[in-house]
């Protein structure tokens, strides 16, 4: 209301400005002569400037209809394409083929932009089963900066899927160069460099994930780890001492609760003649990571005496955790050396309330023989062990499988450090250490929006 009083306002004293002009107008062309105020002339002048905007506009509006009718169908037309790509995307996720290739024609006809068209297009060749022709589509994808890297996903993706591992490498790593800080790609080059063993550039990739923050920092040390103990065994290999000590130095620095790295460590101290702080360690590490490995060079590093002495030095290990079937099996194992026969046997007793393995069966029939000499006895209690459950042992906590020796690497599934100390059924029930990122979830949704956008040691 105020803004109309004010139009008026301005119109009214405009108007009687205007009014107000004196004088006249005489204008001569010809024979013709016009005389007029000063006011009415400008006041017709303004009446046609107003007509002749008008009648522009008119002309405007008809001129333009036909490009207009022409934008409006060509945005209906766009519409009805995108509403069709994301059907299309939905029956290739649905797994509906048919669907999906009626809606890739249906794309195809109503968008004139091929980059959207080539990802519907290989998503449905590949769910009938034309790896082909998906793979033309992938490599057409190649050919435009936009879609590059998808299409190297799906190139990437085929040459997993078909076993191509060097494909794979040189794809993988075609992908790293164009985006360097994708998780993803990250991950998928880590993994394709640790099957081929390439632990050099697995270790460079490992490196780039930790500066990225997409993985567990606790992961991170224990693949360095794993890589650390792969370059001690392999200088070991190679006679070369100096390497091996200062490699496995760095894994346990870096992963001091992982066993291996303990049994590792422990080892140096003892090649370099440190067998003082050998059994500290063990002492320090027995409570929580009680392994036969670790008692065996327990009772290498001991202070040398008689067999009665080296009994008493491992029961004050077996302080650090006296109940642990471990311990009891390392006790007995060196009564029967120091001929404490009924010592051994009370030892061995209480490791059968914990079920018979084939750790005790062995040790129960090496009792008998040296004891009262009765192989009869003896072979009796290794044809238990051959029926008895296995104890503890090296299980992969990717696959599960259970390895007589560690390994930094599984040669079973190819992961990295994920082999650890302990029994069947807890390496079926433990949580997986290395997730394995989401390679293809999501593909369809993440990708297309950003183009419409756009050796060993032996245990």
């Amino acid at each position: 209301m105020l803004r109309f009083f004010l139009v008026a306002g301005i119109f009214v004293f405009v108007s009687i400005q205007v009014a107000n002009i004196e004088g006249q107008v005489v204008i001569e062309w010809q024979n013709w002569r016009m005389i007029s105020s000063a006011a009415l002339l400008l006041t017709m002048f303004v009446i046609f400037a107003l007509i002749s905007v008008l009648f522009y506009r008119v002309w405007r509006g008809l001129v333009s209809t036909p490009s207009t009718i022409i934008d409006l169908h060509k945005k209906a037309r766009v519409k009805r394409g995108y509403r069709a790509l994301t059907r299309g995307m939905v029956a290739v996720a649905a797994g509906d083929s048919k669907e999906a290739q009626r809606q890739v024609r249906r794309t195809g006809v109503l968008l004139d932009d091929p980059p959207l068209t080539l990802l519907l297009s290989a998503q449905t060749a590949q769910l009938n089963g034309d790896q082909g022709a998906a793979k033309q589509y992938f490599q057409m994808m190649l050919e435009r900066k936009e879609t590059s890297f998808l299409g190297l996903r799906g190139l990437l993706i085929q040459a997993e899927r078909d076993g191509n591992r060097p494909e794979a490498i040189k794809l993988a790593e075609r992908a790293f160069r164009l985006q360097p800080k994708t998780a993803w790609i990250l991950n998928t080059l880590y993994d394709l460099y640790v099957a081929d063993r390439q632990w050099h550039s697995a270790g460079f990739v490992l490196e780039k994930m930790a500066k990225a923050n997409s993985i567990n920092k606790k992961i991170v040390k224990r693949r360095r780890a794993a890589l650390a103990l792969l370059t001690a065994s392999n200088a070991v290999a190679q006679i070369n001492t100096k390497e091996a000590f200062i490699a496995t130095n760095k894994a346990y620095r870096l992963a001091p609760d992982w066993l291996p790295a303990i049994i590792a460590k422990v080892a140096v101290f003892e090649k370099e003649g440190k067998t003082g702080k050998a059994a500290t360690l063990i002492e320090k590490k027995w409570p929580t990571y009680p392994h036969p490995k670790l008692a065996e060079i327990y009772g290498r590093v001991l202070p040398e005496g008689s067999l009665v002495e080296k009994v008493l030095r491992f029961e004050k290990l077996g302080t650090y955790n006296p109940n642990h079937t471990q311990t009891l099996l390392s006790l007995a194992n060196v009564m029967i050396e120091a001929g404490l026969w009924g010592s051994a046997r009370s030892k061995l007793k209480l490791c059968l309330q914990d079920g018979e393995t084939v750790e005790v069966c062995r040790l129960f029939a090496l009792l008998e023989e040296q004891e009262k000499k009765d192989v009869a006895a003896a072979n009796q209690w290794l044809r238990r062990a051959e029926e008895a459950v296995s104890g503890p042992g090296w299980y992969c906590n990717e696959c599960n499988r259970n390895f007589g020796v560690f390994s930094p690497d599984c040669v079973s599934c190819g992961a990295l450090g994920t082999i650890d100390w302990g029994t069947q059924e807890n390496s079926q029930i433990v949580e997986k250490r290395f997730a394995i990122s989401k390679f293809k979830n999501d593909f369809v949704d993440e990708e297309s929006s950003k183009i419409k956008n756009t050796s060993s040691f032996e245990a």
